[in-house]
């Protein structure tokens, strides 16, 4: 879960994609981004948390929490360093 207000750079639309295909987007999104960015996915598959959370470590990239919203959950992703 998120506690604090994040600021995001760019907002991903991902609701009604199931896995693999929010990561693929996040993939491509977060490498047209520079580092430190952030980037705020929003989805309606459920098993995108631990799917994001895993693809972060795996990439390198930052998973900052998410928030269970009406209209899905928002993921937050800090690009960091090369994505794989």
């Amino acid at each position: 879960m998120v506690n604090k207000k994040i600021v995001e750079n760019d907002i991903l639309d991902a609701f009604g994609f199931f896995c693999p295909i929010p990561l693929i987007k996040t993939k491509e999104r977060i490498d047209r981004m520079k580092e430190g960015e952030i980037l705020k996915v929003i989805s309606d598959d459920e098993v995108i948390l631990e799917d994001m959370t895993n693809w972060c470590k795996a990439s390198g990239n930052e998973f900052i929490g998410y928030e269970r919203r009406t209209d899905g959950l928002h993921l937050y992703v800090r690009k960091r360093g090369v994505s794989k």
